[in-house]
């Protein structure tokens, strides 16, 4: 995929190599760029899991990427951080750099300007109002960065609308690029293989939380909610739970992890809630679970609600950010899942109720959302980010002095 250099050599930046929605959505990109000599740089290699990093860099390699990671004791220092990445789009010859999220749109786009003629597309994935408080130095150096940007890109209407308003850019230097979903690979997963290797008594129900553990997610509102589902349908005694809850991702926050255990116990369902962590197998989870919950505080997009759509699993979301586009809010028929207002514990565990309690209801929404997972494509969203790389190169490079790294 590389060995042909008349093509326009593109860089992505990212921060950690993790397993969050951000390194997906890059990683999906990069592999369908067949126009391109694509690279990925990462500002750091430190990883909670360095077997999982080298097999997913291994991945990416065998797909004719080149990666590059930042060495730890690199990265701790942002001026150098900043060099060498500047020194790898040098030495690469990129001609673009495509940036992701918080610090690597910060960071990556610092080296891409102490390097002339390199254009710059900074990806939005979220709303950042917890980290852009208005008069703070990060919001103002956003500000001027983005100023600086060739284009910016946002993952849905909603980010859109809020990096026009909080970074104060038209909105026709935004272009939404919807993420996507490997619809096929979702679509055939081994539930039976899942439950049988968890223990899983048949017919029990259950109910996903898939995600990291962060207090975004709102895994609290969750256990709350379901916990009363739990009881009930649980009762006491008997040979095992009837129903479980299981939370899939790995835990950002160790505190956060250990608070939920404990309130688990406190609410009498410890043993129907498994923290399962982080898992590869993630086709077969979706597969295994009668509903999937998202209760996420703010949401770019909602990849968990693609996913799960494409895999045929009722979803019950709150209706925040991006997640009513990803479910197809506006289309005829309504969207493919059940959307409830983000905060609100009470309407949550209705929602839940609701669709365990109707198969009718768990059915429509199932077949509407592979629907609709059907129309977000990764291809589609490839081929519009290959023209929008072609428009920016097209375009005349401005003149302007790079900005330090430590200057708001």
């Amino acid at each position: 995929m590389n060995g042909t250099p008349d093509r326009p050599a593109v860089a992505h930046v990212l921060g950690t190599p993790g397993t969050g929605g951000v390194p997906v959505v890059a990683h999906a990109l990069l592999r369908r760029l067949p126009g391109w000599r694509p690279h990925l740089y990462y500002l750091t290699d430190r990883t909670a899991d360095p077997v999982r990093r080298d097999v997913a860099v291994a991945a990416l390699q065998a797909a004719g990427v080149v990666v590059r990671l930042v060495p730890a004791d690199v990265a701790r220092d942002k001026e150098r951080a900043v060099d060498t990445v500047a020194g790898w789009v040098a030495q690469d010859g990129v001609r673009l750099v495509h940036t992701h999220s918080t610090r690597p749109n910060r960071y990556g786009r610092l080296a891409a300007l102490r390097v002339p003629g390199v254009r710059v597309v900074a990806h939005y994935h979220n709303h950042y109002d917890d980290k852009w408080s208005d008069g703070s130095a990060d919001l103002d150096l956003e500000r001027r960065l983005a100023a600086r940007t060739d284009h910016l890109v946002a993952c849905s209407e909603s980010v859109r609308d809020h990096v026009v308003d909080r970074l104060g850019v038209g909105a026709d230097r935004v272009t939404v690029l919807r993420n996507g979903v490997d619809a096929e690979r979702f679509a055939h997963g081994d539930g039976a293989r899942v439950r049988q290797g968890l223990g899983v008594a048949p017919g029990t129900t259950v109910i996903g939380a898939v995600g990291r553990l962060c207090a975004q997610k709102a895994p609290d509102d969750v256990l709350e909610a379901v916990a009363p589902i739990l009881l009930q349908r649980n009762g006491s005694g008997g040979s095992g739970p009837r129903a479980e809850l299981w939370f899939v991702g790995a835990p950002d926050d160790a505190a956060l992890a250990a608070a939920l255990e404990r309130r688990a116990a406190g609410l009498g369902v410890a043993g129907a809630v498994r923290f399962l962590g982080y898992r590869a197998d993630v086709p077969d989870v979706y597969a295994a679970l009668d509903v999937v919950v998202l209760a996420s505080r703010w949401e770019g997009f909602g990849l968990v609600v693609a996913e799960a759509m494409a895999a045929g699993r009722p979803v019950v979301a709150t209706d925040v950010g991006g997640v009513g586009e990803a479910a197809g809010t506006g289309l005829s028929g309504g969207p493919a899942a059940l959307l409830v207002p983000p905060g609100d514990v009470a309407a949550l565990r209705a929602g839940v109720a609701d669709v365990l309690a109707r198969p009718a209801l768990a059915a429509d929404l199932a077949l509407r959302g592979v629907g609709r997972s059907a129309t977000l494509g990764w291809g589609e969203a490839a081929a519009a980010l290959d023209v929008l790389y072609r428009d920016v190169l097209s375009r005349p490079v401005p003149a302007a002095e790079p900005l330090p790294v430590g200057a708001p």
